[in-house]
């Protein structure tokens, strides 16, 4: 459905452009505006910045614990005779676990980036049967013209000549 459409974009820039597009300025105009390049292109970056934190250590976690906080009686929320504690934890996952997630997100950048360049050719393809199927059409109508004319010229002899009393070569 989609080539359609761009053939479609296509047609109408150019037949509503003063100037024709040339194929490379049609080509250059696809490549910079068609949908599923943009988003092609957006998917394989975002895949390309998950290999960045892929594989990394998670997050260290701080915490904070108030211990033995009495909540009733004369000492009521004193914090004197209650434990307090500061803590740090660091996980640290598999080195395994680690360098699958590391090759998981490359295979899916570079999997985004087949689907990118994919795209890019379906656009370039679609792009060159519009520019085509346009010029060819111009092409064919400018024979046309140039035929109806000659018809015209044709037609205004055989009139002329007729009128001119010359006999018709047709039995």
């Amino acid at each position: 459905m989609f080539p359609y459409a761009l053939r479609s974009i296509v047609l109408l820039l150019c037949v509503a452009s003063a100037q024709a597009l040339t194929l490379d300025e049609a080509l250059v105009a696809a490549q910079n505006y068609a949908p599923d390049l943009i988003v092609s292109r957006s998917g394989a970056a975002a895949a390309q910045s998950l290999t960045l934190s892929a594989g990394a250590l998670p997050d260290p976690k701080l915490s904070f614990a108030i211990d033995n906080l009495p909540l009733e009686g004369e000492d009521q929320y004193r914090i004197g005779k209650s434990m307090r504690s500061i803590g740090l934890m660091q996980e640290f996952p598999n080195a395994g676990k680690r360098a699958a997630e590391r090759q998981i997100a490359t295979a899916a950048w570079q999997a985004s980036s087949a689907q990118y360049r994919f795209a890019q050719l379906n656009v370039q393809r679609a792009t060159t049967l519009a520019w085509l199927s346009l010029y060819y059409t111009q092409e064919k109508d400018q024979i046309l013209d140039a035929q109806v004319i000659e018809n015209q010229n044709s037609l205004n002899l055989s009139r002329a000549a007729i009128a001119g009393g010359a006999q018709s070569t047709v039995p």
